[in-house]
C-alpha cells in the first residue's frame, strides 16, 4: 500500500496530534470562534435579555447578526422564511417578541436579592423584512429562543461528530491498517 516509511511516521503521529488539536481548541472554545458560533451565542444572549431594547433587536449590520441568521434559517419550518432564503432575501432585523416573566414574584423578594425575572425559551423569534423604521415592515416568525439554543449545540455537535468520530476514526482505521498490512518495501 504505502512504501515509505515516513508516510507511515507521519500518520502514526497524526492521530494523536489532531485530538490534541482539536481538544484543546475545544476547550478554549477557538472553533466557536472560527465557526461563527461565539457570534451566534452573543446573540442568543442579547435576544435573551430581560430588558434593553437595543439588545432585543439585531440588526443586519450587526456582528451577530449573520450568525443567528444562519443558524434559525437552517432549523426553520417557516416556508415563507425558506423561500425568502432561497431567493437570497435577507431580514432586516431579528427580534424577540415577549417579555420576562416573574415580575409578580419582584414584589415579594427581600431587597438585595437577586431578580427572579426570566425570559421563557418559549417566546418567538422573528424576522422583518423591509425597513420597519419606514413603516414597509414584515414579520414572519422564525423559531424561538430554545430552537436558536437547540440549534447551537447541534451545530457544535455536529462538528464534535465530523471531527473526532470521521476525521479522527478514519485516520485511526488507516493507521491500523497501515500497521497490519504492511508495505513489501517494509518487510
Amino acid at each position: 500500500m504505502l512504501k515509505n516509511k515516513k508516510i507511515r511516521v507521519f500518520m502514526t503521529l497524526i492521530v494523536p496530534f489532531l485530538s490534541l488539536l482539536y481538544g484543546v481548541g475545544d476547550y478554549y472554545n477557538l472553533w466557536d470562534h472560527l465557526f461563527g458560533r461565539k457570534a451566534a451565542m452573543d446573540g442568543y444572549r442579547r435576544l435573551s435579555q430581560l430588558f434593553g431594547p437595543s439588545g432585543l433587536i439585531i440588526e443586519q449590520r450587526e456582528p451577530e447578526y449573520a450568525a443567528v441568521y444562519k443558524i434559525l434559517v437552517s432549523y426553520t419550518t417557516n416556508k415563507t422564511i425558506q423561500e425568502f432564503h432561497r431567493l437570497g432575501k435577507r431580514p432586516h432585523s431579528i427580534t424577540r417578541v415577549g417579555g420576562p416573566m416573574g415580575a409578580d414574584l419582584t414584589k415579594q423578594i427581600p431587597e438585595g436579592w437577586p431578580d427572579v425575572r426570566f425570559v421563557p425559551g418559549t417566546l418567538p423569534l422573528i424576522f422583518v423584512y423591509g425597513d420597519p423604521h419606514k413603516g414597509s415592515g414584515k414579520a414572519f416568525r422564525v423559531g424561538t429562543l430554545d430552537e436558536l439554543r437547540e440549534g447551537l449545540a447541534k451545530s457544535k455537535a455536529t462538528e464534535r461528530f465530523f471531527v473526532t468520530t470521521i476525521l479522527i476514526g478514519l485516520l485511526s482505521v488507516i493507521l491500523a491498517l497501515l500497521n497490519v498490512f504492511p508495505a513489501k518495501a517494509d518487510t
